[in-house]
């Protein structure tokens, strides 16, 4: 039988289960805008970090900057584009989302700190999300210094997934309600089933970002022009990509035949996964029949991301139920 939970017990568990919950969405968000700094080609609006142009607020025009700026913050050597303040406001507007969402995770940490009377684990992980946003900020910084090399723009894009995971991972843990048997019962390879397709899903991302990186160079050497001509030019990677969604479609609807009989949450998860799953493959193929338009490609990216997440809830869920479904065999043995 679940113990009762007191009050204090419930309202602190209730304001970290908040406090997550902004955070995950202010993590979304920072993605989403990332998404739209690389569409528009403003990665390097501002040349330096954590300062733009040696300010905390950006310019607006050109004559605010010193006459020799393209050579004073030069990176790698080279000298800047001249100033475009689009750009240069486009990247600002990201870097002040990504500290947002620090204050966010850091705020989830201090609810986290005030639960540990009566859970350990969400602090611990609200502690490792709170040093992977820090670790995260200098990534920035470094794929900012390297000139936008495309490596650190894919390094940059796992380790914001895995601050994903981490968060969701300690919400996971904040709900109160008590654990209870479900029927159907789930099949022993089922749980495994969904971790498969949360490690593909996450090699999809990958292969995308990498996709994404080489439409990026495409984009800067024809200066942003020709979009039909694009996807003409990417190598074999981006057939491996597109291929490869085909896997994930039949992964997918596979594990929704498997769990659309659960009941109840669950059951609405992996119809709200179906939904992302054709939203990212319809995106996919708006991206890639109608030459790249500018406005789905940040699209593509963000519906991506929640996939995974979704798919990763998912997992924790039947992960939980397998916990739950041994408890109980070893319960009736030992009886």
């Amino acid at each position: 039988m679940t113990a009762p939970v007191s009050d204090a017990a419930q309202i602190a568990w209730h304001r970290f289960h908040k406090a997550g919950l902004w955070a995950v969405c202010a993590v979304f968000l920072v993605i989403l805008a990332g998404a739209v700094v690389r569409t528009t080609g403003s990665g390097m609006g501002c040349p330096d970090w954590p300062r733009c142009f040696g300010n905390w607020v950006p310019p607006t025009d050109e004559s605010q900057l010193p006459p020799d700026y393209q050579t004073r913050y030069r990176v790698q050597g080279q000298p800047i584009a001249p100033f475009n303040a689009a750009k240069t406001w486009t990247e600002y507007l990201n870097r002040l989302t990504g500290a947002l969402a620090g204050l966010l995770v850091a705020w989830m940490f201090l609810q986290a700190f005030r639960l540990r009377r009566f859970a350990r684990g969400p602090l611990l992980l609200s502690a490792a999300a709170l040093i992977m946003m820090g670790f995260q900020a200098w990534l920035g910084k470094k794929v900012v210094d390297s000139n936008l090399k495309e490596y650190m723009i894919t390094i940059h894009m796992v380790v914001a997934v895995l601050i994903v995971f981490v968060l969701l991972l300690a919400l996971r843990r904040s709900f109160l309600k008590p654990v209870t048997h479900v029927k159907p019962v789930l099949p022993a390879w089922g749980w495994i089933l969904q971790a498969a397709v949360v490690a593909l899903s996450l090699v999809q991302l990958v292969l995308g970002t990498q996709v994404r990186e080489q439409i990026d160079a495409i984009a800067l050497e024809m200066a942003y022009a020709g979009r039909a001509q694009w996807i003409g030019r990417l190598d074999t990677l981006f057939y491996v990509h597109r291929s490869f969604s085909l896997v994930l479609l039949a992964l997918g609807v596979w594990a929704f035949l498997l769990l659309r009989r659960f009941p109840g949450q669950l059951r609405r998860m992996v119809y709200v996964k179906m939904a992302l799953l054709f939203t990212m493959l319809l995106s996919g193929i708006i991206l890639s029949y109608w030459h790249i338009p500018a406005a789905i490609q940040p699209v593509h990216l963000l519906v991506s991301i929640i996939l995974l997440a979704m798919e990763f809830v998912i997992f924790l869920n039947l992960w939980v139920q397998k916990q739950r479904t041994q408890s109980a065999s070893i319960q009736v043995l030992a009886s």
